[in-house]
């Protein structure tokens, strides 16, 4: 009898580590008289013997669970925050795209103290306009962001820096135009004295900075002393 139990023992074993398959063989799980439940992914040790055997032989059977494949998570992408421009970088923008560069012909303007430059007094124009600006004004503030001045006073030297900025900026015509801007810029091409040929460029610029040409034709570069 004993060697018919253990033979049935071992069938029951052959049958593979799965509770279901063992359960519906007919082979007996320790003492429960329910269905083993669904394997919970950690591993459990179970003991076997024959229903209604005489002399009680057990063997215990570990059984480990295959681990279910990790899911893959795919990290959500994160969107890159909208940046919107200043008019002040708008129109540095457009310098830097149109002239003011090795690449580029020169932005023409017209100096609003041509004489004083002249005589050589262009610092006592650069003290004079600075004297009549609000220092936390939005031109001042981004144009000594973009020279990299941080000092709250600056010096008679940095003054005239921010002065010739501001003129530069002054060259830019910039208006707003629905969700944007509209502006017109023109570039020194050639000629001599007082009379000069360049090219005039419109256009329209997004507050992120991305630029559309309307249009450029060539015009005549007069300053009216």
């Amino acid at each position: 009898m004993i060697e018919a139990m253990n033979h049935r023992l071992a069938q029951c074993l052959m049958l593979g580590a799965t509770l279901v398959v063992l359960w519906s063989a007919g082979c007996a799980v320790g003492r429960d008289a329910n269905p083993p439940a669904a394997s919970t992914g950690i591993a459990t040790t179970y003991v076997f013997a024959t229903p209604g055997a005489l002399v009680e032989s057990v063997i215990s059977v570990t059984v480990i669970p295959t681990p279910s494949p990790a899911a893959t998570v795919t990290p959500a992408k994160t969107a890159k925050p909208v940046v919107y421009l200043s008019p002040i970088a708008l129109r540095y923008v457009i310098i830097e795209r149109f002239g003011h560069s090795e690449a580029h012909p020169p932005i023409f303007y017209c100096e609003g103290d041509g004489s004083a430059v002249v005589l050589g007094s262009e610092g006592a124009a650069a003290e004079a306009w600075f004297a009549a600006q609000s220092q936390a004004s939005a031109e001042i503030q981004g144009i000594k962001a973009h020279l990299g001045l941080s000092s709250a006073t600056l010096t008679p030297a940095q003054q005239l820096l921010v002065y010739r900025e501001h003129k530069l900026l002054s060259a830019v015509s910039l208006q707003i135009a629905g969700s944007g801007y509209r502006f017109s810029v023109k570039v020194i091409d050639r000629g001599a004295g007082m009379v000069q040929t360049g090219r005039q460029t419109d256009g329209a610029i997004t507050p992120q900075g991305t630029i559309a040409i309307i249009k450029q034709r060539d015009v005549p570069l007069i300053c009216l002393q």
